[in-house]
């Protein structure tokens, strides 16, 4: 699947993504059940490795 984006859309998604992972990280910092703990790492992985996928655009603030 390919999802193409203009420079605003993708600095948006960007960073809403970076703001989701650092809320799980600080979710997987208080949780103490070992099963929830687990699931939420594998979705912090899966969204660091989609970050990490997508182009970082720098758009010009008018």
């Amino acid at each position: 699947m390919e999802l193409t984006l203009n420079p605003h859309e993708a600095e948006l998604l960007h960073g809403l993504l970076e703001r989701a992972l650092a809320d799980l990280r600080r979710e997987i910092q208080h949780t103490d059940r070992k099963a929830f703990k687990a699931g939420l790492k594998l979705e912090e992985e899966r969204l660091s490795a989609i970050l990490e996928r997508l182009p970082s655009v720098a758009v010009p603030h008018a």
